[in-house]
């Protein structure tokens, strides 16, 4: 705390998020945390100073090496730069996805996908969002529990607003966030009211996004690695579907 106590107001608001992000700046722009801290570019810049960097650049640097984690493309700059080759062959992406699928099955204990068929079996009306990256992912979340439940929504569907969609929840309902990569603040803004009114939530996300755990009921950890510029989803398509057939079955 003596640290912050030199911090501009600003800065401490910076230093806040940060935080929040368990220091996880790996995928974000400085104009980006800035925006969330409500700071200038300038009061970011400086802030990074302050902890020693010579940028917010060698910063992020930091996070994704010391996480050994970074986006694919950047993965595949760096594997280009240090003279290997990328491996774009069809039995590479396959050979990820394996990989993925596996790491995600030791990641999610049957218990957690167990509450999580409970929760939404016993739910009157759910509710389901996800942005970004994550937008493909809730619509299909969406197109397989429309045949099982009665009252399937999306939010900031068919002209409304988030706020809206969550001005009419209820404590009973069941909130579902798909969050990977790089959430906007929207995400975890409709968590914290979900939680004040007393609703579960259940949340399909990836390494990026761990901290948006704290918020919900049920967390389900997926990987995405990928040889190639993009995620590969294929874990959290299969998360998906394996709960709502279980759903099915319950």
């Amino acid at each position: 705390m003596d640290a912050l106590e030199h911090l501009t107001p600003g800065e401490r608001r910076l230093a806040t998020v940060i935080r929040e992000l368990h220091g996880d700046i790996s995928s974000y722009a400085a104009n980006e945390l800035a925006e969330r801290a409500q700071v200038s570019n300038a009061t970011a810049a400086r802030l990074f100073k302050r902890l020693g960097y010579d940028s917010y650049t060698a910063a992020r640097a930091q996070a994704r090496a010391q996480l050994n984690w970074a986006p694919p493309s950047l993965r595949q700059e760096e594997r280009l730069r240090n003279g290997g080759q990328s491996d774009n062959t069809l039995a590479a992406y396959i050979q990820a996805d394996i990989s993925n699928l596996t790491y995600t099955l030791e990641k999610i204990p049957d218990r957690a996908m167990h509450r999580a068929v409970s929760m939404i079996v016993a739910a009157p009306r759910i509710w389901i969002t996800g942005f970004r990256n994550s937008t493909s992912l809730a619509l299909y979340a969406r197109a397989l529990l429309v045949l099982l439940k009665t009252d399937v929504r999306l939010i900031a569907q068919n002209g409304m607003s988030a706020g809206e969609d969550v001005a009419t929840m209820q404590p009973d309902d069941l909130l579902i966030v798909i969050g990977f990569r790089r959430q906007p603040q929207l995400v975890r803004n409709i968590l914290i009211e979900a939680g004040n009114i007393g609703m579960q939530s259940i949340l399909v996300t990836d390494l990026h996004s761990a901290p948006l755990t704290s918020l919900v009921t049920v967390s389900l950890l997926t990987f995405s690695d990928s040889p190639g510029i993009f995620d590969s989803y294929s874990a959290g398509t299969t998360v998906i579907n394996a709960l709502c057939s279980r759903v099915e079955r319950a």
